[in-house]
């Protein structure tokens, strides 16, 4: 009999990792539910698995109690982790990466560095075996689960016990949810899992439908949904809002529908906000309302990769993993043409601000200029041999920029064709690009977790922002070009002074990593997407404090101050 042992959401939240007691590592497509790819086999029973939050690394178990690390990409080996006297039951990433924690039949939790291979802190109290471990998600404490019915928190740094959860039979498995405030544990004999609040101990939840015990459980990026694996050979989704039967995926996996905002924009005197899902559906919202007013489908060529949005508000340009660029009517939703010239995905579109062309850029390395009106390029920029991950037309239309995976943003003349310059200065890829409105200045972000601007004319930078956890995604300007945006993988969304290079605001409330960002006419508002949400946020400093100061009856205290980033000592609340 399989025995299905782990799953992992990989980073892009359209495929998963599994492994079970055949000594195997697949991967499914969540979409499908599809083997794709067969990673790993061993001869072992005992193949844990976790990936690490960047999907570079891949961590597994043998027989020997043995933890092993490799490269995800090419496979290769990079260290073997040796310590543990017993079998290794799970193993577990901290969200930077950087230290692996694992659970041992030994009664001990251990903690290595990924970078050398070195035991770091050792966790021992465990009255039997411990088969499950988790970390939370600001890397601070690890829970442990074993086969002396409880779950156990650890403090990483000191590592004394924090707290204490107490089922009624063994508890197998335990994992964070997004936010760190809850934790859901699965055990041997029951068939639910349980929802505990981390600060109190108290039982939130326990969801009821199972049929066996869950070996492994994992929170889903948004905190909606646990994924639990069991002994008879099922993998059950857990919706964890409602009280109802778990969805029930077989090996090979089931369905997952997943609705990722790829673009996000207000339209008609910011009155509207235009989102386009991932799945092909373009929603019109009534940003007062919060109601969505029309919808149509734009799926016809697969999986929408991006969008962009005319200034009159009138059609819809649409990328595609066939390959096709598409033109839509927003009103009515007909397909008015399409544009063929990419050899696969076509990862990204950047439309003219009057509308007339738009540049596109795909996983082929080829970059194709149109206009709106012809359905053969009207210009070739080819070269490449590593996917382009952005594209921007600057607003006077003289140049065509692109941002690649060899960590290099290139600059052609629209005209001719020819490369006019090249900006050499991320660490890695860069994800993306965009031209400031009066074409004078490229803004690109990469994997480096940094944003840099620069001069079109001289191609030298003129400014550096730091401060992103995670690569930033997504980059734009105000009006004025007085302030930039980014968008990073950290969830957050940040406003810079251009002058000074230093963080203005910072918004918070994401769950997931950010696709899309773009400001109002006016500067006064700012739209964000991610994989699921769309949110609308106030960049007036003025507006904000005043909402504030009607319900605080005390001025803002320091830490206050600091949290919105506001400055100056002057009284906020008169």
């Amino acid at each position: 009999m399989h025995i299905l042992h782990s799953a992992a959401f990989m980073p892009d939240g359209e495929s998963i990792l599994t492994s079970g007691n055949d000594g195997t590592v697949r991967q499914w497509d969540i979409a499908t539910g599809q083997e794709t790819a067969r990673i790993l086999e061993q001869d072992t029973s005992n193949l844990k698995l976790d990936l690490s939050p960047d999907g570079q690394l891949l961590a597994t178990s043998d027989d020997n109690q043995r933890i092993h690390l490799w490269r995800l990409d090419t496979m290769e080996l990079l260290h073997t982790l040796e310590g543990h006297t017993d079998l290794v039951n799970q193993i577990a990433f901290a969200p930077d990466g950087r230290t692996l924690v694992s659970a041992s039949f030994d009664r001990t939790v251990r903690l290595w560095n990924v970078g050398t291979g070195n035991e770091t802190q050792r966790f021992e109290g465990h009255a039997a075996r411990v088969f499950g471990v988790a970390v939370s998600p600001d890397g601070s404490i690890i829970a442990s689960a074993s086969d002396d019915s409880t779950v156990r928190l650890w403090h990483v740094e000191t590592g004394e016990e924090i707290r204490r959860f107490i089922g009624t039979d063994s508890m197998l498995a335990t994992a964070f949810s997004p936010d760190g405030q809850t934790i859901v544990t699965g055990s041997l004999r029951s068939n639910s899992v349980t929802l505990w609040d981390l600060e109190t101990g108290d039982k939130l939840h326990e969801i009821q439908g199972g049929t066996s015990g869950a070996g492994f459980v994992a929170f889903s990026p948004d905190g909606q949904f646990v994924l639990s694996a069991g002994t008879d050979n099922m993998a059950r989704l857990w919706n964890t809002t409602v009280e109802s039967e778990p969805q029930i995926y077989s090996l090979p996996f089931g369905t997952i529908h997943a609705e990722a905002i790829m673009m996000a924009t207000l339209v008609d005197e910011d009155q509207q906000l235009l989102t386009v899902l991932g799945e092909g559906i373009v929603r019109i919202w009534n940003v007062a309302t919060n109601q969505i007013e029309r919808d149509f489908r734009t799926d016809v060529g697969g999986f929408v990769t991006d969008a962009a949005v005319t200034p009159q508000n009138d059609k819809l340009i649409t990328a595609s993993e066939d390959g096709t660029a598409r033109l839509w009517n927003v009103f009515n939703g007909e397909l008015i043409r399409e544009f063929e010239g990419h050899d696969g995905r076509i990862n990204a579109v950047s439309l003219a601000p009057d509308g007339g062309m738009f540049v596109t850029g795909g996983n082929d390395g080829a970059v194709r200029l149109w206009t709106i009106n012809a359905s053969m390029p009207a210009q070739r920029f080819d070269g490449l041999t590593v996917p382009v991950n952005d594209v921007a037309l600057s607003h006077d239309k003289h140049f065509v920029a692109a941002a690649s995976d060899d960590g290099i943003a290139r600059l052609w003349n629209a005209r001719t064709g020819a490369v006019a310059t090249r900006f050499t200065g991320h660490d890695g890829a860069v994800l993306s690009i965009a031209f400031s409105p009066d074409s004078r200045y490229v803004m690109t972000g990469g994997v480096d977790n940094v944003a840099l601007l620069w001069d079109v004319e001289t191609g030298e930078l003129i400014q550096s922002f730091f401060g992103h956890t995670d690569a930033v995604s997504v980059v734009g300007y105000s009006s004025d070009v007085q302030l930039v945006i980014t968008g990073s993988r950290d969830q957050s969304v940040r406003l810079w002074d251009v002058a000074t290079g230093e963080v203005i605001r910072q918004f918070v409330g994401h769950k997931q990593p950010l696709l899309s960002v773009s400001m109002s006419n006016d500067g006064d508002s700012l739209i964000s997407g991610d994989l699921r949400y769309a949110y609308l946020w106030r960049t007036n400093l003025a507006e904000i404090t005043t909402l504030a100061c009607q319900i605080i009856p005390n001025d803002l205290t320091l830490e206050e101050r600091r949290r919105y980033s506001i400055t100056d000592n002057d009284n906020v609340c008169a």
